[in-house]
């Protein structure tokens, strides 16, 4: 057997070699350590806060002004800024190394391992392996219409800040159909889709949207600003499109920043800018550009422009919007509506009318000499002497106001303004005509302006430090003061000259110096409150404490003219003139007028053909030779009750000189009898002018279409075209207007219609009440029937006149002149005493005139709605005249007495039926009138007797008429009798 060599073995293990064995073989740490504790108490985890707490403190950024307020605002002493999150990760990030995120005990040991240990999530993978897993998992689809770009948050941040400020990038381009931010695609028909590295398209889309939405709406609103700016405009709008442009400034000045956020974090940036897209969208909102064109436009009205910008305030207040949102909204309803109290207070006397443009609030606009009524009342600029009564009455008609005007001021500003006018003609030495109060309303929000402006209200005065301390908000600066001295309005620019030299320089270089376009907004934004003022806690009760000044200039103006209409015109003179005469309340005037007009005398005096025979007709001469012409005067029929000499044959209506001849004196004679001599020279001036302002006028009436019964001498409208006339002096022809004019004619020519039936009657009574010799000798039944249509006539004419006269007429214009009176009185102790009356303004005096006039024609059943009425009256008053036409015949014995049996027996049925018929109508009307007591006028309702008020205890005027024409109840009973028998 072959023996083999062994090798030999090595050394036993020696203690010298112990060292150089150790450095060979790696040594082993022990797993588990635990750390000998100190001799004090152990709290670890606070004490790596500590450490955590060392670290250096995140890079401060600047703060955004948008949201902030300011442009450089210094921080409150007290007050800690929050530390951004994302600011704040990046900081730590960048000052300690990626660890180990599992926190134990024993990561508090300095032997830990640091390194991290790589995650099991895949949503915590880095982006291009979770991209890549995302593709491979959710493969897109292959769009050939589509172009994906994968791009990193770096370089998508740069196009994005481009697209910000509504530019053009290589990603996103602006399309000027559709006005907005489209994507670049690589050529026409396709389109390209962006994705963030790490971001799914979704979240991608999402996060990029809001940049071009940013984009989007602050281009569409800038070139609404340069597409208006160039076309002529009111000052309003103007200084609509200024506010806008320096709100506009601001936000791309911040948008033009750094962003505070790194590029790296997108979201961060997509929530940084959420406050600016919601400040765009509500400017969109407000200019009609949220959706693409076709855009609504922009009111071109004054009023409509500023009732948009007050309701998209309100509406942003109303539901809770930001700070920011208000606030902006708030400097542009300052601003535009600036110039418009500007011409308000014009209009009202409140500043120096026809100022220079460079005193007009907004004066950076270019404006022209020519008067801005266009921004204000659509109200004639006329000279009052030239302008026409109607003119008055339709200016009145308010145009369009602001939605933040409340409706008394919307009624009162019209009325406001047409009294100054009035007052200007009237006296143009008035102290409201001649010196300005020089204040106006402005907009304020902080709550020390709302509790000065309060406290002004309750004072009744709003001094100039109450309108004028307040931060420009983008107007020049105002020109030094300039003397009051009073230029017509085509001269007023030359006011310049009145400056001292080269005073006007000095604000050109004040305003070279201004720091920047938008300080005056970024003023605001620091002082606008975060709350409403509490005296003020929604935005109409602001608006009524910044408009006092009007509502106090309105009530001025208004008690200064209605005084000027009682006291120095003598308005009440000139109604109790009209009273008087036209509706025929004189005593002197009544019996020469009746006489002149009509005649009683029963004696039958036909009108000779002759010359002599017209003569003595018109003179009144009685001649035996006239009763040979009575043959030939049956065939035109006799005008029973008009006066002799009146109607000529064959002619009717008279000729102008005849009725002169007749009326020539009437009116001069009655007023050279008035017993009222008063001691005042004014009254007396008055009653002096009525014989040159009251004179008789014909009229041309219709006469097709069954309406000529006015040619027809022995119609009840045989005088209808006889007119009285009256021609009130200027101005109070805006109290007396045609209107109240036509009304008092039109109860005139039916007062003349009454004094006929009332002749009528006299004559019927005088010419057959003689007991021994009956009308009938050989018909007694007759005889009968004809006394009782006597009676009956004659008890309704005297009823229906003197219910005309003391109820219709007197009751309501004696209390009428009692309410004027009480007023003149009144108004003398002051404004708050007179506002509690009714009558505030001429304009509130003229229309209780017409309503007045309007309570007469109804109690006369001379309205519209009283046609059935009305006709059922005349109807009454024909029969009259045909009964004292067959009375004067039986009279004279020119109708036998069996004819005239038969004539009588028709004219007493016909009386009868259209009697009850005019008691039934007169008794339905009441009924009326009692479910409708409320439409009475509250103006005449306090003091007028005749009111329909139950709670008045006076009678309604179709009661009154019931009990005057049917005391006993005769005539109802009787209708209730023929009503039981029908059925």
């Amino acid at each position: 057997m072959e023996a083999y060599t062994i090798a030999p073995l090595p050394p036993l293990f020696h203690p010298s070699s112990h060292s150089q064995l150790s450095k060979e073989l790696p040594e082993f740490s022990p797993l588990f350590f635990v750390p000998p504790l100190e001799e004090r108490p152990q709290n670890p985890i606070v004490e790596a806060l500590v450490e955590l707490s060392s670290l250096p403190q995140p890079i401060e950024h600047e703060e955004d002004t948008l949201t902030a307020g300011s442009e450089v605002e210094p921080q409150q002493e007290g007050v800690v800024d929050e530390a951004d999150i994302w600011t704040t990760k990046e900081v730590v990030a960048e000052t300690r190394a990626p660890k180990n995120q599992n926190l134990s005990w024993d990561a508090l040991r300095s032997t830990f391992p640091n390194e991290p240990t790589p995650t099991p999530f895949l949503s915590e993978q880095p982006n291009d392996v979770f991209d890549a897993v995302r593709h491979h998992v959710q493969p897109r689809l292959n769009d050939p219409s589509l172009q994906l770009r994968h791009i990193l948050p770096t370089e998508l941040l740069k196009h994005l800040m481009t697209n910000l400020v509504g530019n053009s990038s290589s990603l996103y381009v602006w399309d000027s159909t559709d006005e907005r931010l489209v994507s670049n695609g690589p050529r026409e028909g396709l389109k390209l889709l962006v994705i963030v590295e790490g971001l799914d398209d979704v979240a991608s889309t999402s996060i990029i949207q809001r940049f071009l939405n940013i984009g989007t709406m602050l281009r569409r609103v800038e070139l609404l600003v340069t597409t208006l700016q160039p076309r002529n405009g009111t000052p309003t709008t103007h200084a609509f499109l200024y506010a806008l442009s320096t709100v506009l400034v601001h936000i791309r000045t911040t948008l033009s920043r750094a962003p505070p956020v790194p590029a790296a974090h997108l979201t961060g940036l997509w929530l940084h800018y959420a406050d600016t897209e919601s400040v765009l969208s509500a400017l969109a909102s407000l200019c009609h550009r949220n959706d693409g064109p076709p855009y609504n436009p922009l009111p071109k009205s004054p009023a409509g422009l500023l009732s948009q910008v007050y309701d998209s305030l309100e509406k942003h207040m109303e539901h809770g919007s930001s700070r920011t949102i208000t606030a902006l909204l708030a400097y542009i309803l300052t601003v535009t509506s600036k110039d418009y109290f500007a011409t308000l207070g014009e209009s009202l006397g409140l500043l120096e009318p026809s100022r220079p443009h460079w005193l007009h609030t907004g004066s950076h606009f270019t404006s022209s000499d020519r008067r801005r009524g266009n921004d204000i009342l659509a109200l004639d600029d006329l000279e009052f002497e030239n302008a026409s009564v109607s003119s008055t009455s339709e200016d009145l008609e308010h145009p369009d106001m602001p939605s933040f005007i409340p409706t008394e001021l919307a009624e009162a500003l019209p009325a406001a303004r047409k009294s100054l006018r009035i007052l200007q003609a009237a006296d143009p030495d008035h102290h409201l005509c001649s010196n300005p109060v020089l204040e106006t309303c402005r907009w304020v929000w902080s709550s020390e302006e709302v509790e000065s402006l309060w406290e002004c209200r309750n004072q009744q005065s709003f001094p100039d430090s109450a309108v004028d301390h307040a931060p420009d908000t983008g107007a020049l600066t105002d020109m030094p003061a300039v003397p009051l001295r009073h230029y017509q309005p085509e001269l007023a620019q030359f006011r310049l000259f009145d400056l001292e030299p080269g005073v006007h320089l000095e604000t050109v270089t004040a305003q070279s110096h201004t720091p920047s376009s938008t300080s005056s907004f970024t003023a605001f934004l620091a002082l606008y409150p975060d709350i409403m003022p509490p005296l003020t806690p929604k935005l109409q009760h602001l608006a009524t404490v910044v408009l006092q000044p009007l509502f106090t200039r309105t009530a001025v103006l208004s008690s200064a003219l209605l005084k000027l209409y009682l006291t120095s015109l003598q308005l009440e003179t000139h109604l109790i003139i009209l009273r008087s005469y036209m509706l025929i309340t004189f005593p002197s005037f009544r019996i020469r007028l009746v006489e002149a007009l009509f005649s009683d005398m029963d004696e039958f005096r036909p009108i000779g053909r002759g010359i002599r025979a017209q003569t003595r007709a018109k003179l009144g001469i009685l001649d035996s030779r006239d009763v040979a012409d009575e043959a030939a005067s049956q065939s035109t029929g006799q005008g029973i009750g008009l006066g002799h000499g009146l109607a000529e044959r064959d002619t009717w209506p008279p000729r102008g000189a005849d009725l002169s001849f007749f009326l020539r004196t009437v009116i001069v004679d009655s007023l050279e009898e008035r017993t009222d001599t008063s001691g005042d020279d004014n009254i007396q001036s008055v009653w002096k002018e009525g014989e040159f302002r009251l004179g008789f006028a014909l009229r041309d009436l219709p006469v097709g279409d069954g309406m000529g019964r006015w040619l027809n001498p022995m119609s009840i409208e045989a005088l209808d075209f006889l007119y009285l006339d009256y021609k009130p002096p200027h101005p109070l022809d805006v109290v007396i207007t045609p209107d109240i004019l036509s009304k008092y004619q039109r109860t005139f020519t039916f007062l003349l219609r009454l004094f006929r039936a009332e002749t009528v009657a006299r004559i019927i009574y005088r010419s057959t009440f003689r007991a021994t010799t009956p009308v009938f000798s050989y018909a007694p039944k007759a005889q009968e029937t004809f006394l009782s249509l006597r009676f009956q006539i004659q008890a309704f004419v005297t009823a229906f006149v003197t219910y005309v006269f003391d109820s219709v007429i007197g009751d309501n214009f004696d209390a009428y002149l009692q309410r004027i009176s009480e007023l003149r009185d009144t108004i003398a102790d002051g404004l708050a005493e007179y506002s509690e009356h009714e009558l505030t303004s001429v304009f509130a005096l003229r229309d209780s005139h017409s309503e007045l006039l309007d309570r007469i024609l109804r109690g006369c059943l001379l309205r519209t709605t009283q046609r059935v009425a009305g006709d059922a009256l005349r109807e009454l008053l024909e029969l009259v005249l045909r009964f004292g036409v067959l009375a004067t015949n039986l009279r004279r014995g020119a109708v036998r007495e069996a004819d005239g049996a038969e004539q009588l027996s028709e004219l007493y049925k016909m009386f009868q039926t259209q009697m009850l018929f005019f008691i039934k109508t007169i008794q339905t009307m009441h009924v009326k009138e009692q479910a409708h007591d409320k439409t009475v006028s509250p103006v005449l309702d306090r003091f007028q007797a005749g009111n329909s008020n139950p709670q008045s205890g006076k009678r309604s005027q179709m009661e009154d008429l019931l009990t005057r024409i049917d005391p006993t109840g005769w005539w109802r009973r009787k209708f209730d009798k023929q009503t039981k028998r029908a059925v």
